[in-house]
């Protein structure tokens, strides 16, 4: 789904924070058991929870910022920068969690706050790599943890599995989110969604899947420890010890095929009902329609009015506020923005948009407010105006611009920015007709040569039509 801005970002701010806290507070627990014996629990779990933000600080923040800088500087190609990324994280996880344990998680994850957050740090090629790679990684990860897990041991536990995931979907996120969002200014459907979604992922198994080895281990140790005894009491000590942790690492067996169900569970139920929760909340689209054109020429603001009435809901983005007049007072939501500006990119909310049609006066402007937009709508969302010096049906490779270049150029013909304002200054208008399949798509076209075909509207879909665009059974164009 492709939500609204805010909860986007409150999404995704609690996915990136929960999974480090999470881990940290059960390496604490971790800890604590292990190590029990000694002391003052709580204190040991604060000095604990201490070393592990000073080393995450002390290592992340001066390693984010020699990064930063050496990228600013462009010491680093770009062809290189994701590799380069993946190594500084990885040898930085190691190195923070052989000053403290299991401290890795938190050190990468402040390192990638701090990189985000520094000023005139451009990160698009980390970001695309990174999208690739996690999807690799996750995918073996979780095929590497779940076979450690039997079909007879998930069967075994999941009366008490079901029981928990249903305590979990019903009952503790929603007093979670409650209790989280007190005094905010999240609205009702805000908090609704939020109380609906939070599927569990791959940092739940690796933690305790390692967990349950762990206590195996310690398990050992603390026998090997008994056997070089020499006091018996202390020996006798050591071996009750040495049981108890063998017996937890069985209990912590247990929970792996728990938590594993709890992760297929959360998924499924968050996955499948997520998206029409969120658009009965009015908060997403699950097939976002909506058309965003950066431009303000006359036809746009036709072309927004006739989809409107079609129920396609519209955007106008330019850069100078007496040109948006004519939409505005159309009614057309509308937005004063440079549209490659940093708010337009970072910024707009893009919720249930699904089409972006470049139609400013500048052909490089259009090209890349087009090639930004398509990271978020997909290729085939982005459209530009045919460009000035690519010739409809002339010129040759040296003339024509490169196709990775430029959007894919919409409508039937296909017209320049000027072909369009020709038109409209010759008393064209945007009009709205009816397809039948006795008046069909070839026979509105013989009546009407000179007409350029923008969108087709069939059965609750919105297409932008190509050179190549068929419209199959009745719809409005």
């Amino acid at each position: 789904m492709r939500p609204t801005r805010r909860v986007s970002s409150l999404l995704r701010w609690e996915g990136i924070v929960v999974d480090p806290i999470g881990a940290i507070l059960a390496v604490l627990v971790f800890q604590a058991i292990v190590a029990g014996r000694e002391g003052d629990p709580a204190l040991a779990i604060a000095g604990t929870l201490g070393i592990t933000l000073l080393v995450a600080l002390a290592l992340s923040v001066p390693v984010a910022l020699a990064l930063g800088f050496a990228v600013r500087r462009h010491w680093v190609p770009d062809y290189l920068q994701g590799v380069l990324f993946l190594a500084v994280a990885v040898a930085t996880l190691v190195a923070s969690n052989a000053v403290a344990s299991e401290s890795g998680l938190l050190t990468v994850t402040v390192l990638g706050i701090v990189l985000a957050n520094q000023p005139g740090l451009e990160l698009h090629h980390v970001r695309e790599f990174k999208e690739h790679l996690q999807v690799l990684l996750v995918g073996v990860l979780f095929v590497l943890l779940a076979g450690r897990v039997s079909l007879d041991a998930a069967l075994d536990v999941a009366p008490q599995a079901l029981a928990f995931v249903a305590l979990a979907i019903l009952l503790v996120r929603p007093v979670s989110i409650g209790l989280d969002l007190l005094g905010t200014s999240a609205t009702r459907q805000e908090r609704t969604l939020l109380a609906c979604m939070a599927p569990r992922g791959i940092v739940a198994a690796a933690v305790v899947s390692i967990f349950a080895l762990e206590l195996g281990h310690g398990a050992e140790a603390v026998r090997e420890e008994a056997a070089t005894a020499t006091d018996p009491a202390e020996a006798a000590e050591l071996t009750d010890r040495a049981d108890a942790l063998a017996a937890l690492g069985t209990e912590a067996e247990g929970l792996v095929p728990l938590v594993f169900i709890l992760i297929v569970v959360t998924v499924a139920v968050y996955g499948l009902g997520i998206g029409r929760l969120a658009e009965r909340l009015g908060l997403a689209s699950t097939s976002p329609q909506e058309v965003l054109f950066a431009g303000a020429d006359r036809w746009v603001v036709e072309a927004a009015e006739q989809l409107e009435r079609l129920e396609v809901p519209t955007m106008i983005v330019h850069d100078r506020y007496p040109e948006l007049t004519p939409a505005r007072m159309a009614g057309i939501r509308t937005v004063t923005t440079n549209i490659v500006s940093e708010f337009a990119v970072e910024d707009l909310e893009l919720g249930g948009l699904g089409h972006f049609v470049g139609a400013t006066a500048v052909d490089s402007t259009n090209s890349t407010a087009a090639r930004e937009f398509a990271h978020i709508f997909g290729r085939t969302g982005a459209w530009q105006l045919r460009r000035d010096d690519d010739p409809e049906g002339e010129g040759s490779h040296r003339r024509q611009p490169a196709a990775h270049l430029v959007a894919r150029y919409p409508f039937a013909p296909a017209p320049t920015r000027e072909e369009m304002l020709a038109r409209s200054r010759e008393g064209m208008t945007v009009r709205r007709t009816t397809l039948t399949r006795e008046y069909s798509l070839e026979r509105f076209r013989e009546l009407h040569p000179d007409a350029v075909l923008l969108f087709t509207h069939s059965e609750g879909r919105l297409s932008v039509v190509t050179e190549d665009s068929s419209v199959p059974g009745p719809a409005r164009c």
